[in-house]
């Protein structure tokens, strides 16, 4: 007996099967012979089940798969087949297709994978071809022995693992593209652009087959492009502040210039012309005039060229012995400091440093002073010995500086936002040349807010032959002297 399913697989009626053997039905390449011992064979097993090609009706090779229970009931023999032609050829298919992906893979510069994720996470690696040792440094074998080496190196932290599956395609997002940044086995950095797809979203564990090429020479190229572009950026933010700068520093230069050039030229013209009939008194005066003037322009020239020779490092610190309450005094003395009251609070200390430098500090911070306050501003003034040297303090009762600017006016040509509205601008390089002398001698300059209002200018000193006269008895109070300019 034959059921209607079997006639449509044979493509033969029932009554044609019926009057057919097993010989009848196999194909060509299965001798009559061999399919009788067989089925001789079976009736003696009493079950069997294999593959059989079967000659259809019209012709072609129908490939079945059966299970056959002999005697069911004595003589009478049960068999069932299935057609499996269609998943033999896909499966035939799927080989061939794996065989040219390996071939493919086996020469491929990028790195291919396939692997398995279940869904606890776990990870197993079916295959990974030759392009992973050479770019990633590690021996084939490595990645089928940890699984989880692959995923670490893409995440770049084993203990993150988690993490890292994120990499990975899901159903929802079945092909991921990222960008990851490892490192290789002999230490040095690559970036790689990780292609990853699900095979099978289905199926259980998940398929993911995995294309990974090496960017690291597009990625350093793309990087120094950027940091290219950036430092042309930097530069030309830089260019537009150094001509700002510079169109401020030749404003207030030729400014500074001019006055004490105008005044020198008016009283020399005025003593050089008889029809005056000047005074002695007035020549005495003129000529003090034009002495302060020069020695204006002087102390201007001077600072311009020790700008320039700090910023080509030509200038070294001629240290000597000297008495640093004493520098400052007549430091102090010799300054116009007009109506502002000055109070020294000074300890005796001497120390090794070069006294000109020192002396252009104070004369600069107090000037600096001067010319950003009101009139009657006070000054304090104060040292102190230290460990590494001495600190000097200098502080007033003016408005302050904000904490924005205090560092970028120390800054060459750099000046206050009060400085435009002074009547006497300056240049802009009084507190440079300060922290230049400073740090020439191993010190530094800061600004600060003082504490009960205005600002504060503290500049240390260092030097390891500093000698406190006060060493062994500590410090040793010197009287407090206002001194006003």
């Amino acid at each position: 007996e034959v059921n209607p399913a079997f006639c449509e697989l044979t493509g033969y009626s029932r009554d044609e099967l019926l009057a057919m053997g097993p010989a009848d039905l196999a194909a060509a390449d299965q001798q009559p012979a061999d399919v009788a011992t067989q089925f001789d064979e079976f009736v003696q097993a009493g079950i069997e089940s294999g593959t059989f090609l079967l000659q259809h009706k019209d012709g072609r090779v129908v490939e079945t798969e059966y299970r056959t229970v002999s005697n069911i009931q004595p003589g009478v023999h049960l068999s069932v087949l299935r057609d499996v032609t269609t998943r033999n050829r896909m499966l035939r298919a799927l080989a061939l297709a794996e065989n040219e992906f390996r071939e493919l893979a086996e020469k491929a510069a990028d790195i291919v994978a396939k692997l398995h994720v279940d869904t606890d996470g776990l990870m197993q690696i079916d295959y990974i071809n030759p392009a992973a040792s050479t770019i990633l440094g590690y021996p084939r074998e490595h990645f089928y022995h940890d699984p989880d080496l692959l995923l670490t190196l893409f995440h770049g932290r084993s203990e993150d693992l988690e993490d890292a599956l994120d990499l990975l395609p899901t159903p929802a997002e079945p092909t991921r593209l990222a960008t990851v940044r490892l490192q290789r086995a002999d230490g040095r950095l690559a970036w790689l652009e990780v292609h990853s797809t699900l095979v099978d979203p289905t199926t259980t564990p998940v398929t993911v087959q995995l294309v990974a090429r090496d960017v690291t020479a597009r990625s350093e190229m793309m990087e120094a492009l950027e940091q290219a572009l950036t430092d042309q950026l930097e530069a030309a933010e830089q260019l537009r502040t150094l001509n700002a700068m510079t169109d401020s520093f030749l404003q207030n230069v030729s400014h500074e210039l001019r006055t004490p050039l105008t005044s020198i030229l008016g009283f020399a013209q005025l003593l050089a012309n008889p029809r005056y009939g000047l005074s002695p008194e007035d020549t005495q005066d003129f000529h003090r005039r034009i002495l302060t003037n020069a020695q204006r322009l002087q102390r201007l020239l001077d600072d311009l060229l020790d700008v320039n020779r700090f910023t080509r490092g030509h200038l070294e610190p001629t240290r000597m012995s000297t008495d640093l309450t004493v520098l400052i005094e007549s430091t102090v003395d010799a300054l116009q400091l007009g109506d502002h009251p000055v109070e020294l609070d000074l300890e005796p200390i001497t120390m090794s440093l070069d006294a000109p430098w020192v002396e252009r500090i104070v004369t600069n911070l107090l000037r600096n002073v001067v010319q950003h306050t009101g009139p009657e501003t006070h000054i304090w003034i104060r040292t102190r010995a230290t460990d590494e040297g001495a600190e000097l303090t200098i502080d007033d009762d003016g408005p302050g500086i904000p904490d924005a600017d205090r560092q970028r006016i120390i800054e060459p040509f750099q000046q206050g936002p009060a400085a435009s509205s002074s009547a006497q601008p300056g240049t802009g390089v009084g507190l440079s040349l300060v922290s230049s002398f400073a740090q020439a001698h191993g010190g530094t300059l800061t600004i600060s807010e003082r504490p009960t209002g205005g600002a504060r200018f503290t500049v240390t000193l260092a030097n390891a032959n500093t000698n406190n006269d006060a060493t062994s008895a500590g410090p040793v109070p010197r009287p407090s002297v206002t001194v006003n300019g």
